[in-house]
């Protein structure tokens, strides 16, 4: 297994319940989940983009 899936997957959760709190807040902000999905889109393109060079 590649050792930054690897990282990822556990910081993901080690986090989960942090981030699902700080998700569902009702007070917060209205752009939150816009915010993850983003950060989740240039992660997997940066990675994606990694792969395609090593192989």
């Amino acid at each position: 297994m590649n050792r930054a899936l690897f990282f990822v997957i556990v910081l993901g959760y080690l986090l989960a319940p942090y981030m699902y709190t700080w998700l569902a807040d009702p007070n917060g902000a209205w752009y939150r989940p816009f915010v993850v999905w983003s950060f989740a889109v240039v992660a997997l393109s940066v990675m994606s983009g990694r792969l395609k060079d090593d192989h």
